[in-house]
This record gives structure tokens, C-alpha cells and sequence, in this order.
């Protein structure tokens, strides 16, 4: 039993001694588009109602130049057709109250 217990003893420190240390690769946050390198612009930590923890909203921009206008330009457009749709719905929801405004007064 003693030369058992000695022979796992050994085993098991080899393997302790020859566990590699593994360190996660230090990222670097890349351009979904081109793969440029991204540049942080401003790091926003805001506290949401409701929410746990503090959520920090991180704004980049890429370090080339063609990309970032092409990139700029696509936000402006999606910014716009998305204020163009809350322009719509609010539109719709004003004709549903008045349309039921005047159904009331019909039946009244």
C-alpha cells in the first residue's frame, strides 16, 4: 500500500508541475468591415432603471478613414428612416384617436 500511495503521490505532482499556464490572448477590437484597427472615441457608464449593475456604452471608430465615412454615412441614413418611422407611427396613432373619438360621438 505504501509503494501505491507513494507512486500516486508522484503522479500526481508531475501533473501539477506540468500544468501550462494558459493567459487569455489580449484582444484587440477589429473593424467588422475592413479588420482596421478600431479606435475608442468615448466611454459612457450609465445607471438604467431596473438594472442590476451600471451598463458602459463604448463608442469606437475605425482607423481607416474611407471605411469610417462609408460607415458614417450608413448610420446617418439609419438614423433617419428610423426618425421617418416615428414620425409615421405617431401620425397613425393620432388618426386611430381621433377615428375613435368619432365613433363615439356617431354613437352618441
Amino acid at each position: 500500500m505504501k509503494a501505491g500511495n507513494l507512486l500516486l503521490k508522484t503522479v500526481f505532482a508531475i501533473i501539477k508541475l506540468t500544468l501550462p499556464v494558459i493567459t487569455p490572448p489580449v484582444a484587440i477590437s477589429r473593424c467588422s468591415q475592413c479588420e482596421s484597427k478600431l479606435i475608442i472615441v468615448k466611454v459612457e457608464t450609465e445607471k438604467i432603471e431596473n438594472h442590476r449593475f451600471p451598463v458602459t456604452i463604448t463608442t469606437y471608430r475605425c482607423s481607416n478613414k474611407a471605411c469610417q465615412i462609408e460607415t458614417d454615412k450608413r448610420t446617418a441614413a439609419r438614423l433617419k428612416n428610423r426618425d421617418m418611422q416615428e414620425l409615421a407611427k405617431q401620425e397613425r396613432e393620432k388618426m386611430r384617436v381621433e377615428n375613435m373619438l368619432l365613433k363615439k360621438r356617431a354613437r352618441a
